[in-house]
This record gives structure tokens, sequence and C-alpha cells, in this order.
């Protein structure tokens, strides 16, 4: 009867396992779906607008991307450091971001095959890990051009801008390039509320995020929440490689206190101090 009872059990738990992962498949599924509906809407431009695109497809692939950076070079935009617009608000302003810009270059190579993604790229100018946004492009191409990991090419449509370098490098998927909108389009909010609300559906398409993570635990200290924003920092800097992550939370404590130059110098000790243990756990 006990064997027949923990078998039974057993049985239980392993369909209760087997339909939660299931329900997790399904709802990852169906984020998926919406984002890529969504995503379409961010990227969709009309006739009028296309006719301010067209160039002429190349004998090889490669061609093709030069011919697409030329025609892209000749909108002459104009690059600004505002919240990411989406494709037709950028032609109609003649102005954007980098993400507005990748988001049109995108649409320009798809519209002619070139397989593509949005990537985003961390700068390594200063040691700070900036967000930055670009093109990874699927072609046959010198290995001199490609990327360290041979996959695929580069293209930076804000390069003659601002210029660009790369330290790490995430090829989004729709969801995740989704959760980036999302905060893209809360990011000069005052209502902190409300930043903090998105950030948190943005992270559940895309929680490994060190971006979305590091701007919610920004957000939270604003609000006072210290010990949960604390919670989203840390985990921020166990998956930056740069420093960039430990700064923003060393800006965030202090500038949410009035402190003279003696407390905030004993304020940045403290933190060192705590992120050391973030950084070796094993550490006492």
């Amino acid at each position: 009867m006990i064997a027949a009872a923990l078998t039974i059990s057993m049985a239980a738990s392993v369909s209760l396992i087997h339909y939660r992962n299931v329900e997790r498949s399904n709802i990852r599924m169906e984020q998926r779906a919406f984002s890529q509906r969504k995503m379409a809407d961010v990227y969709k431009l009309s006739d009028e607008l296309k006719s301010h695109l067209e160039y002429e497809r190349g004998a090889t692939d490669l061609q093709t991307v030069k011919n697409a950076m030329e025609t892209f070079k000749r909108l002459r935009l104009r690059y600004e450091k505002k919240p990411g617009k989406d494709a037709t608000r950028i032609l109609v302003d003649g102005s954007g971001n980098c993400v507005s810009f990748s988001r049109l270059l995108l649409i320009m190579l798809k519209d002619k095959g070139i397989r593509a993604q949005q990537i985003d790229v961390f700068s390594e100018d200063t040691g700070i890990s900036t967000l930055h946004s670009a093109i990874a492009i699927f072609i046959d191409a010198p290995q001199e051009l490609r990327h360290i990991s041979g996959e695929f090419v580069i293209a930076d449509p804000t390069r003659d801008a601002i210029g660009s370098q790369y330290r790490d490098i995430r090829i989004l998927e729709p969801e995740q390039e989704y959760a980036n909108y999302l905060f893209e389009s809360v990011v000069s909010s005052t209502d902190t509320a409300k930043i903090v609300s998105v950030l948190n559906e943005a992270l559940s398409l895309d929680p490994d995020s060190i971006y979305l993570l590091r701007n919610l635990g920004i957000a939270l200290t604003k609000q006072g929440d210290y010990d949960v924003a604390k919670r989203y920092f840390k985990r921020a800097m166990k998956l930056d490689k740069t420093n960039g992550s430990r700064m923003a939370y060393i800006d965030a404590m202090i500038n949410q206190r009035a402190m003279s130059s003696e407390d905030i110098d004993r304020k940045y000790k403290e933190i060192d101090k705590e992120i050391e243990k973030i950084k070796n756990p094993g550490e006492k």
C-alpha cells in the first residue's frame, strides 16, 4: 500500500513538473509571437517613405550590403541621444539614435533578402559597458571583414557619426529586441513608477539583460527601494564583464543621498567591499 502510494505520488510529481515545463514553453512561445508582431509594427514603413531607401542589388550579397550603407549615408540623418524611434519616425524627423539607425538599416537589408539581426554591442572606450546598437549580417564575405566568431559581418550605421568599438556582442531574439524597445519608450519619462513597471515587463522577456537590470536598479534607487535595487545591481554585476554596473551601482546609491566628500569616499569604500563579495562569493 505504501509503495503504491509512493508510486502514485512520484507519478503525480513527474506529471506536475512536465505540466509546468509545457506551460513555461507555451508562455515563451506566446511572448515570442507577441514580440514578433510588435516588432513588425515598429519596422513598418509606408510606400512613400520606402521610396527614399531604394538602392541597387549588388552582384554579391556583400556588394548589396555596401550599396545599402551608401544609401543610408545619403539620407544624412542626424544622430541624437534620445529614446529610440521606429523606422518611420526617424525618416520623418531626419534624426534618431543608434537603435533607430539600426532598425532602419535592418529594414533596408531584409527588403533585399539579406539575412540580418539587430545586436547589442558594448563599448570598451572607457572600460564601462555602454549599450550600443548595430547589425549582424550573415553573408559570404572575406575573413578579415568578419567578426571574431567568424559567423557574421557587423554593420554600424552610426559609425561615421560617433565611431564605435565593441567589447561584447549579443544577438537579439525578437522578444529581447522588444524588451529593449519597451524601455526606450519610457527612458525619458520622469514617472519613476512607470519606468519600474515597464522594466519589470521587459525583464520578463529578457531576464539576463545587463542593461535592463542595471536601469531597474537605478529606478528603484530613485524610489528609495535600496534593498530591492541592490538585488538587481548584484545580478547585473555578476553578468557584466566590464566596470559599468559597478559604477552605476555606486553612482545610484550616492546620488540619492546628500553627502559630504568624506561620506562619499567612505560610501565608495563600503560599496567596493560589497562588490568584491559579489565577484568573489567564497571570500569572507
